[in-house]
């Protein structure tokens, strides 16, 4: 079930969201902005993988520093935090 949420809006911003939506293939003003709201939670999430691929990548390199036996210990230690803090996977 879909709610109705009400926004003001300056007439500048509504008659550019309307061109917008004449211009495009948006059906309806609706959909413009759950389209606006996707991207919006897809740059949020691509965000989130960068930094955890940054957050890999200086693991790794610090893994790489390592004796074998301190590298594995260190692997193991990094999985079971991850496993531990499921929240930021």
């Amino acid at each position: 079930m879909r709610s109705v949420l009400n926004i003001s809006l300056p007439p500048k911003t509504v008659a550019k969201i309307k061109k917008e939506v004449a211009a495009s293939d948006y059906a309806t003003v609706s959909e413009f902005f759950r389209d606006v709201l996707r991207e919006r939670d897809e740059r949020e999430t691509m965000n989130k993988l960068r930094k955890q691929q940054a957050e890999i990548t200086q693991y790794i390199k610090a893994y790489q520093k390592y004796p074998e036996t301190e590298r594995e210990s260190r692997a193991l230690a990094k999985l079971a935090i991850s496993v531990l803090e499921p929240e930021e996977w």
